[in-house]
């Protein structure tokens, strides 16, 4: 059965009616289930998705990828429009997250009014989750690799305390189709890396046709935080995983993505607000 992925919104649009924004929302319908993944950053996405002919009301469940407002932010405008979608979120999302650098300190978290007012209809996930037949949640994050080096700036209150994010609040989706897999993932902060050698382990034997989401190798607005080597090194052993295809943008940035492109070839393709493909 085809799976058909729309782009609601991410950091660039090449359609003059559609806006964008630093955040990510893609629709999947997998022709069992219709998905909301991440919600990004405001409500612009619904007002994509109304332009693009995806009727958001329709949506059966809603993943959040991480605790971040550029993928939860547009939670509220959803849930006020979708009455019946439950939303999945990672234990720990709803922490308080935030940016730091020399000169400021931003709260990049959830709304927590917005959770405690439907929090009916929210849920935390631990572990490994399936929610439907062919539909999987993994929290647990193996992590062999190098973590991008974007999250030095990255904070969380914990007890009381502002210590480094780990991202355990971070979550892949993958989903199961007859000839293979379709990875999900918000920012990859645990690493593209570490997310595929987890699906792996999980799925063996299995061909990953396609991973949709950012690499984090920029912050906003447009700034490399990853150097020629890494990337030069992401992108060849990328090469090495039974992998199809990889749709990316949002935090992977423009010349994140360029420098990737010229390794990968056909194997990287920008995926952005508007893009919809049919897998």
């Amino acid at each position: 059965m085809d799976m058909e992925i729309v782009c609601l919104i991410e950091n660039h649009s090449d359609d003059d009616r559609l806006e964008s924004e630093h955040g990510l929302s893609l629709f999947i319908d997998t022709g069992e289930e219709k998905i909301l993944f991440d919600t990004g950053a405001s409500g612009k996405a619904l007002d994509n998705a109304r332009i693009l002919g995806v009727d958001l009301e329709k949506v059966d469940l809603t993943i959040i990828s991480h605790g971040h407002y550029d993928h939860g932010g547009g939670l509220e405008a959803f849930l006020n429009l979708n009455k019946k979608a439950q939303v999945y979120m990672c234990h720990g999302a709803d922490k308080k997250h935030l940016r730091v650098d020399a000169n400021s300190s931003n709260y990049i978290g959830l709304d927590e009014e917005v959770l405690e007012e439907h929090s009916p209809r929210i849920h935390f996930v631990e572990g490994t989750l399936q929610l439907a037949k062919n539909l999987h949640l993994l929290t647990s994050i193996k992590q062999t690799h190098t973590l991008p080096a974007g999250n030095q700036l990255l904070f969380e209150i914990s007890d009381s305390n502002l210590v480094q994010d780990k991202f355990s609040h971070e979550l892949v989706m993958v989903l199961e189709k007859e000839n293979g897999l379709v990875v999900f993932t918000g920012c990859s902060h645990n690493g593209i890396l570490n997310i595929l050698d987890t699906v792996v382990e999980q799925f063996p034997n299995k061909p990953i046709l396609a991973v949709f989401g950012g690499l984090h190798t920029m912050i906003p607005p447009e700034d490399l935080v990853v150097d020629s080597v890494q990337l030069e090194m992401i992108a060849t052993n990328l090469l090495d995983y039974p992998l199809g295809r990889i749709y990316t943008g949002h935090c992977t940035g423009i010349k994140g993505y360029q420098f990737l492109k010229r390794i990968m070839g056909d194997e990287i393709e920008y995926f952005a607000t508007g893009s919809r493909i049919t897998i």
